[in-house]
């Protein structure tokens, strides 16, 4: 019987990237996390505010900190044992970030085969059916089909399917 590929990106699927930036711009620039909740975080930071946190990124350690979305692990663990899964991490956006993100995926879904993470540039080159993702754009050559995880950058996405949380995902598979 074959199996149905699923890809998950990391960031904003499985952790809450977008939380912790959001707490970050608070800490570092008394920048409200609760205020504007909907508005994509770079467009609440000034030219050399999202420079840091480019900075901060492409140093990598922020993503070993990231929380797990509610019910993401679950989810995670109830899939891989009826699906082939892969974590799908455009990782080279910013590249000292997979250490970083391996341990995370290690400490965090012990259950997760290593061999199934997926650090690239472009998500295209997944031969996957389905491909959850908050960033569109990584579905336009995929042979897949591509699953809008929403997000507050993707809010005006009505090009592909979508799932706004967890409980969503499991309930399409």
């Amino acid at each position: 019987m074959d199996r149905t590929r699923i890809g998950f990106d990391m960031d904003d699927v499985i952790c809450d990237t977008y939380g912790s930036l959001r707490l970050w711009a608070e800490t570092s620039y008394d920048i409200p996390a609760h205020e504007k909740r909907d508005m994509p975080i770079q467009s609440l930071l000034t030219d050399s505010q999202n420079q840091k946190m480019v900075e901060m990124l492409n140093e990598g350690s922020f993503f070993a900190t990231l929380d797990a979305l509610p019910k993401a692990i679950d989810v995670l663990e109830t899939l891989v044992k009826k699906h082939d899964v892969f974590i799908v991490t455009a990782a080279m956006e910013h590249p000292a970030c997979m250490s970083h993100k391996f341990k995370w995926i290690s400490e965090h879904l012990p259950f997760f085969n290593p061999l199934n993470i997926v650090f690239c540039g472009e998500k295209y080159v997944t031969d996957v059916d389905y491909l959850i993702d908050d960033t569109p754009r990584h579905f336009e050559r995929l042979r897949g089909q591509g699953i809008v995880f929403s997000a507050p950058k993707n809010r005006d996405e009505k090009r592909y399917k979508r799932v706004d949380n967890w409980d969503d995902v499991a309930a399409f598979f």
